[in-house]
């Protein structure tokens, strides 16, 4: 253990931690320091020791006790592992390297010294922790615990093979509706097939029979066309005849007029296709 010369001796290290109603709260104090009555941040631990000390008190530790293996904050977790050091059970929460030593009746709350001197100075029921544990072992709850412990665990177990089972089923389920959708769409495919077959079919059919008119037509516009040129090559020929074979050539030729009149007012009546006549 260090002796008088180091913590009989005032030490002035600076804490660097938060402050709180006057106190310097730190997750590990230096040990030296606290029994000369100052409040400083440990750095340093020594696992020989199981001590706590800040930059300058470990500097004279070091000088008499160089063989002691010292931990830096940046070995901070062996800290709290190091023989000697306070149980993890027994560990503040709010203050790792205290030790919960009482307990505040109006929270309800296990304290550290720390604790009480922070955040329980206006309390008026803090109770040293033995005396609050003074018969517990015989309490029937407290012998409870380890039951009510491991059907807690088991309900943890059992519920981690549900959700395990639900992971399961949802894939099954992703797997299922995937199938179906590809079954549907095979179907869709299926009928959009029948559909685009009997469409091109019935397409097939009306482009024929409109064919096969477009074709009378210009069957019909040929014949006119000749008919015609062989009417205006006979007008021509008995107009300069007598009177008789004029007024004959006259009348055909009225009648042939007409008659292509007829057809050409037959044949405009019906729609020119293009791209856009079936919308």
């Amino acid at each position: 253990m260090v002796t008088e010369d180091i913590s009989s001796k005032k030490c002035v290290c600076k804490a660097s931690s938060t402050r709180r109603g006057g106190d310097f709260i730190h997750d590990f104090s230096c040990s030296p320091c606290e029994e000369n009555g100052f409040n400083t941040e440990a750095h340093h631990y020594c696992t020989k020791c199981t001590i706590y000390y800040c930059q300058n008190c470990v500097s004279k530790h070091n000088v008499l006790y160089k063989k002691h293996a010292v931990l830096g904050r940046k070995d901070v977790k062996k800290w709290e592992a190091a023989p000697g050091v306070v149980d993890a059970l027994e560990r503040c929460g709010m203050h790792p390297g205290e030790a919960l030593k009482l307990v505040c009746g109006d929270h309800d709350q296990l304290c550290c010294p720390v604790c009480v001197a922070v955040d329980h100075r206006q309390c008026s029921k803090i109770h040293p922790i033995p005396d609050v544990a003074k018969g517990i072992q015989r309490n029937t709850e407290f012998q409870q615990i380890p039951k009510k412990i491991a059907e807690l665990e088991k309900q943890f177990e059992l519920m981690k093979e549900a959700r395990m089972k639900n992971t399961t089923s949802l894939k099954k389920t992703r797997a299922t509706i995937s199938d179906e959708l590809k079954t549907i769409r095979k179907k869709i495919n299926e009928i959009l097939d029948k559909i685009e077959k009997a469409t091109l079919q019935d397409l097939d059919g009306i482009i024929g029979e409109l064919e096969k008119n477009i074709k009378k037509d210009i069957e019909t516009c040929d014949k006119m066309t000749i008919e015609l040129q062989n009417m205006i090559a006979a007008f021509q020929t008995k107009s300069k005849s007598s009177e008789s074979k004029s007024y004959i050539a006259y009348r055909k030729s009225q009648d042939m007029i007409s008659q292509a009149n007829d057809h050409l007012r037959g044949i405009s009546t019906i729609e020119c296709y293009n791209t856009a006549w079936y919308k």
